[in-house]
């Protein structure tokens, strides 16, 4: 059985809200370095919606570019990550703690309402085993070999000096790459 919609949620101090008016088409358990480091913990937990039905009610999501074909959307008074979302792809990865009831979109393999998996296996902390049951899927499984060269981590960082500059800014600076929207 399908949850009551809207499914709503949002950050830690309330001043941003979302619902999505549609449920997910998936969950993931996403273990690229990129999430590990981005959500701090060993992986990130999320679902996949329809752009087109998910929608900001209150506040504005501040966005990260992460990597050359994503970003990543938060909270910019209470730092709780959000929103994940790729360019020019039609949907958005939202944080599965952010949601109001995450209790409601279980990540098992029971989940009748969408397709569970663990993705980016190859970036996992290698002490944590999977024993879930899931499916498991390697970033080469999922995206294009040049698509991946900006997704999990290992692209990040180029291999060329002018692609390599830190952009760091000073703790509790403005993220010149950090645009509200």
């Amino acid at each position: 059985m399908i949850p009551a919609l809207p499914i709503t949620g949002g950050c830690l101090c309330g001043a941003i809200r979302y619902q999505a008016a549609e449920p997910p088409s998936g969950g993931y358990f996403c273990h690229c370095t990129m999430c590990q480091k981005s959500y701090g913990g060993l992986f990130m937990t999320s679902l996949k919606f329809a752009s087109t039905a998910f929608a900001t009610v209150r506040g504005d999501v501040t966005y990260y570019r992460s990597s050359r074909i994503a970003e990543r959307g938060f909270c910019i008074n209470c730092g709780s990550p959000l929103v994940f979302r790729y360019d020019n792809v039609e949907n958005v990865w939202v944080s599965l703690g952010s949601l109001d009831r995450p209790f409601d979109w279980p990540l098992t393999a029971e989940a009748a309402w969408g397709e569970v998996k663990h993705v980016c296996i190859e970036s996992k902390v290698p002490w944590y085993s999977i024993a879930d049951g899931l499916d498991q899927r390697p970033l080469e499984q999922m995206v294009s070999r040049n698509a991946a060269l900006g997704v999990c981590g290992r692209s990040a960082i180029s291999s060329s000096p002018e692609d390599a500059r830190s952009t760091a800014a000073p703790f509790g600076a403005r993220h010149p790459e950090r645009t509200s929207r």
